[in-house]
């Protein structure tokens, strides 16, 4: 085998910890609960996340902080730029090299 398959290696598989959380803070409201799963998504800016835990699956005992959603959004929109700008660089790196 050659060193290329580095480029090929599957992501490492997501902890599904957060989600084990959500699941048990359904079936009973636990303040702990809500607040690990508050702190995860505060962690990893999972503004979409929150919004649909507090709105669609109406989380029992999750509390809806605006500012921090708004928080966590600006903070993805500067990532999403920030990753946009490296491909637009590498497109351009790339189209060079051609020549």
């Amino acid at each position: 085998m050659s060193d290329n398959n580095t480029a090929n290696e599957t992501a490492p598989v997501p902890s599904f910890e957060l989600a084990d959380t959500v699941f048990l803070a359904q079936q009973e409201e636990n303040e702990q609960l809500i607040n690990k799963i508050t702190k995860s998504i505060r962690d990893a800016d999972m503004g979409p996340y929150y919004y649909y835990l507090y709105y669609d699956m109406k989380l029992p005992g999750l509390e809806w902080d605006q500012s921090l959603y708004d928080e966590m959004i600006k903070s993805s929109e500067a990532k999403v730029k920030d990753i946009e700008s490296e491909i637009e660089k590498l497109e351009k790196e790339d189209e060079s090299e051609i020549e």
